[in-house]
């Protein structure tokens, strides 16, 4: 009978054969000889955290192929277990570290839950740092670890983690060899970085960047290749992003409408690649609606967009995404066509976004905002009273201490002032006086506790000492985020 080594190295190979061609029968028959070389490895924890990273990692890549969410789980579970058993001097702890990252950070992606970021980023920049000593190669475990950041900087608005983001991830690339199996990956997780923080500085480089970025991704991974339809729905939005930043390029919109169609076709329903390309796509027809009064256009976005939001489990973070956009579309068809129907309904669908929990605080004060404003135009200034409500209380949940003091007071100081004007206007023509005074307060309390609160500014201590500064900032955000009780 084969040694657990041997069947690790036989398991090894046929991993490679599906992350480069989709093999779904060599994936299976690779769990099946980790799970039997587990059982015969209990005796050497260095073997042992070895083939519960490797097992951990098949499992993953059979969750991105089914969706299926115990997969997830059980891979969460084995990359713990790996990195808890691997000895300090295992040379392979970098790898078991970022294949733990990946893991949590996908199911971050699949449930909203923020520990999962948190211990993800910790998880990653630990295994960078380690390749580093230990002169490996960085290339995967930095591109992982910018996927993370991006991910947090979506959840919480931290400028430093999309810096951070952008750097590691052409670090990544920079370093990769030419015939590395996962470089499409990289270019992806790059171009969406790029993108993202463009959106936050108007770099217009950045776009560019991020489209030649994705464009290399899709030329990387031709055919049937599995990760194909991701890598296409990211080159979509890149190009969306460039052309509404210069709208008399029409030709990046149309690319754009065929990538996220073709990222469409090969998805498969009720995977979360499939939503997201459902997504791209109805807003990239809505966009060109636009420009074109095309009705087919806005019908298509309308029908698509409804899809992306039924079509991922209850809860997902993205929920209040595709929600925002499907409210976008119905109003632009609100007034074209005067329908009520339409604006009800988009009401509904922003009134929903800003009570999910799970989503980014950023996403919640936009949908009810326009929410009320909705609201205010079907049915009066009262009914937009406890948005405006609403709205203002999401504004204290933007300013999460684990981001810097400026993007703190960036976020308020582009959301508070105006807000709190909206929905005292809106109280005026309700004829509301004592309820225009206290939006009024309200918004200016918001401002004027991020302007006087120093006692959680860690600027000057991570100046002097920053390691201590990261310490307690991360003692600080794991005891802002402990349960009551």
């Amino acid at each position: 009978m084969a040694s657990p080594e041997e069947l690790m190295h036989a398991a090894g190979l046929l991993l490679l054969r599906v992350v480069q061609s989709g093999d779904a029968d060599a994936l299976h028959r690779a769990i099946e000889l980790l799970t039997v070389a587990r059982q015969g490895a209990a005796a050497d924890p260095s073997l042992q955290a070895k083939l519960l990273s490797n097992l951990g990692s098949a499992v993953l890549l059979r969750f991105r192929r089914t969706g299926v969410a115990a997969d997830l789980d059980e891979a969460v579970g084995h990359l713990r277990d790996a990195a808890r058993l691997a000895p300090a001097g295992l040379p392979e702890r970098a790898l078991l570290l970022g294949n733990l990252a990946a893991a949590l950070s996908e199911r971050f992606d699949r449930r909203g839950t923020a520990d999962d970021l948190h211990d993800a980023v910790a998880a990653g920049r630990e295994a960078v740092r380690m390749a580093r000593a230990a002169g490996q190669d960085p290339s995967t475990l930095l591109s992982n670890l910018g996927l993370v950041l991006q991910s947090r900087y979506e959840l919480a608005g931290s400028t430093a983690d999309i810096d951070e983001a952008v750097t590691v991830g052409r670090e990544a690339v920079a370093v990769a060899p030419a015939d590395h199996p996962e470089l499409p990956r990289m270019l992806n997780t790059l171009c969406k970085s790029l993108r993202l923080r463009f959106w936050l500085t108007g770099d217009g480089a950045d776009m560019d960047a991020a489209v030649a970025a994705g464009r290399r991704a899709v030329e990387l991974a031709p055919g049937a290749h599995p990760d194909r339809p991701k890598l296409l729905n990211n080159l979509g939005l890149a190009l969306r992003g460039r052309f509404e930043r210069i709208p008399d390029r029409p030709g990046d919109l149309d690319e754009a409408i065929q990538a996220s169609r073709q990222a469409l076709g090969m998805s498969r329903p009720g995977h979360p690649d499939h939503a997201n390309a459902l997504s791209s796509l109805g807003t990239a027809l809505r966009i060109r609606c636009e420009g074109s009064d095309d009705p087919a256009d806005l019908d298509e976005a309308i029908l698509l967009t409804r899809q992306a939001a039924r079509g991922v489990t209850a809860g997902h973070p993205y929920t209040a995404v595709y929600l925002w956009q499907l409210g976008s579309a119905l109003i632009l068809r609100f007034e074209v066509t005067g329908d009520m129907r339409d604006l009800d309904e988009a009401l509904d669908a922003w009134t929903r976004a800003a009570r999910m929990a799970q989503a980014p605080a950023s996403t919640r004060l936009r949908t009810a905002r326009h929410a009320a404003t909705a609201a205010a135009r079907a049915h009066g200034p009262a009914a937009a009273a406890g948005l405006y409500e609403a709205s203002i209380g999401v504004l204290d949940l933007l300013t999460w201490r684990g981001i810097s003091r400026d993007d703190q007071l960036r976020l308020v100081r582009d959301e508070a002032g105006s807000l709190a004007t909206e929905a005292a206007s809106a109280a005026v023509g309700n004829g509301d006086l004592a309820q225009t005074v206290r939006f009024l307060e309200q918004g200016r309390a918001v401002l004027w506790s991020q302007l006087l609160d120093t006692r959680t500014d860690l600027t000057r201590l991570a100046s002097a000492a920053p390691e201590l500064a990261r310490r307690l900032r991360e003692c600080r955000t794991g005891l802002d985020g402990a349960p009551d009780g």
